[in-house]
């Protein structure tokens, strides 16, 4: 593993922790995505899963731009929000263009 990839899922499960701590009354899930999830290090796309996204936002960039600032903007931290119900309709989308189908 290289010192990059390290710094960025450092800099990911920071986020996470931070994220949860400071607005833990309205975040459901933190899912890395994109290059970290998969190891390497382009930037890092985080999914905020939110009761209420609007809510959450301007913490959520100030969040990611004190992390961003700690390692003298060697990561590039970028997060997007869904609400639970947009986070199940995104799923099942997928799962149905990858042609799974439904039970009942």
């Amino acid at each position: 593993m290289n010192n990059v990839v390290d710094l960025y899922r450092t800099v990911a499960e920071d986020f996470a922790k931070r994220a949860v701590t400071e607005i833990k009354d309205e975040i459901r899930a933190i899912v890395p995505y994109g290059s970290v999830a998969r190891g390497e290090a382009s930037d890092i796309d985080m999914l905020v899963v939110a009761a209420r996204k609007d809510s959450i936002r301007l913490r959520v960039v100030q969040i990611e731009e004190a992390l961003d600032a700690e390692t003298d903007y060697r990561t590039f931290l970028v997060s997007s929000y869904l609400t639970l119900e947009e986070t199940r309709c995104l799923l099942l989308d997928l799962s149905l263009s990858r042609g799974d189908r439904l039970r009942g």
